[in-house]
């Protein structure tokens, strides 16, 4: 099994920068992110086993993480490493950028966009608040279907996974075996518990993400820095019609990090975009 870097825009020089998917997805659906970020680097989707392969999908995050670790060092065999990860693809970006920093690796950034551990592992707090927002939700769900079509689905678990799991929220898949990877993958979510991170998280959440707990109670706890910005729409919308909204705080987040002369250098045919909407906390910064 191998991973495959997937490019996502036309840059050819400077830092590249590596984007994982969330459950289910494919790094492909990226492409309206990546124009709106308007960087001239080179960026990569990360593409995991058993979209395109034919092989079968791993079932532990730490196993795809280091498949992706394999591809990116093909390409960029020394860090500084750029790692963003939506959704589930969030929790698979944390675990290469731990897994870069026991190697003596440095991570330059690690953006997590929506991304949560599995309920079991929250604090009991985090998981009374989330259980409650799952009831309400599974309730409004359940209200717009008929009885016979409701009756299957009964179990909050579906309908909380199937926020997780349901792509990358813009309705689109060029899988063919998309179940059997999203299984797969939801396996690996279930067993993963996040370790604490000897670096800064940079984090973009969803203001309408009712169904997921509030980040910064958790990942302020697990990181040595936590910087969180709000954007418009909810876990899955976040990426698809709001997608410009991310990819401008994405664009920001890079800035920050590269040398001032180099971004601008190489971005000056590439502007950032302005971004005054959304919401910037930060904490546990150190």
């Amino acid at each position: 099994m191998a991973s495959s870097l997937v490019p996502l825009n036309s840059g050819h020089y400077g830092q590249p920068i590596f984007i994982a998917a969330g459950g289910g997805g494919d790094v492909r659906n990226y492409g309206n992110l990546v124009a709106h970020m308007r960087i001239p680097y080179p960026i990569y989707g990360m593409q995991s086993t058993g979209i395109d392969d034919g092989n079968e999908p791993c079932e532990h995050i730490e196993n795809i993480a280091q498949l992706h670790i394999d591809a990116v060092q093909q390409i960029q065999p020394h860090g500084p490493y750029f790692l963003i990860g939506y959704s589930f693809g969030g929790l698979v970006a944390l675990e290469m950028a731990q897994r870069f920093l026991k190697k003596g690796a440095k991570v330059a950034l690690l953006v997590m966009i929506e991304a949560y551990p599995y309920r079991r592992f929250l604090p009991l707090s985090l998981r009374l608040r989330q259980y409650l927002r799952l009831c309400k939700r599974h309730i409004s769900m359940l209200s717009e279907l008929s009885i016979r079509e409701a009756l299957p689905h009964v179990g909050i678990p579906l309908f909380a996974r199937r926020l997780i799991f349901a792509g990358n929220g813009n309705g689109e898949s060029h899988e063919t075996n998309h179940q059997s990877r999203s299984d797969a993958e939801h396996m690996a979510w279930m067993n993963y518990r996040p370790c604490r991170y000897a670096g800064v998280i940079n984090f973009v959440a969803g203001e309408s993400s009712f169904e997921l707990p509030n980040a910064v109670p958790y990942w302020s706890k697990l990181a040595e820095g936590f910087v969180v910005e709000t954007t418009h729409g909810d876990h899955l919308g976040i990426m698809g019609e709001h997608a410009e909204e991310v990819a401008s705080v994405l664009s920001r987040y890079i800035a920050e990090v590269l040398p001032q002369s180099s971004v601008r250098e190489e971005n000056s045919d590439f502007p950032c975009r302005a971004h005054g909407d959304s919401t910037e906390r930060r904490s546990n910064q150190k």
